[in-house]
């Protein structure tokens, strides 16, 4: 979704990193608002969020960066093995693996 009006605020309160739009940010009640120690623009109005890799691990919003499939799987907790036919799947046999 892309939103011209939509501003993004990363929040630290009560001891924990939020993101939050701007309306949610200004809905806050002044009680609130005193409680957040640190508030950082994530997208400017107007603005459309981009980034990268390192941008997305440091917000956040991504645990690691892998380089192929195999990482991925293995990081995710899932066995990955390669599977080889001898013959090819073209000769009728070897269709089901």
């Amino acid at each position: 979704m892309v939103s011209l009006d939509m501003e993004v605020y990363k929040v630290k309160i009560d001891g924990k990193t939020k993101f939050m739009e701007k309306k949610a940010y200004d809905d806050l009640s002044k009680v609130e608002k005193e409680k957040v120690k640190a508030k950082k623009t994530i997208v400017a109005k107007g603005d459309l969020l981009t980034m990268d890799d390192i941008e997305a691990f440091d917000l956040g919003l991504s645990r690691k960066s892998v380089n192929n499939l195999k990482e991925a799987l293995s990081f995710a907790g899932y066995l990955f093995r390669v599977l080889y036919c001898r013959t090819p799947l073209s000769h009728g046999r070897g269709n089901y693996l």
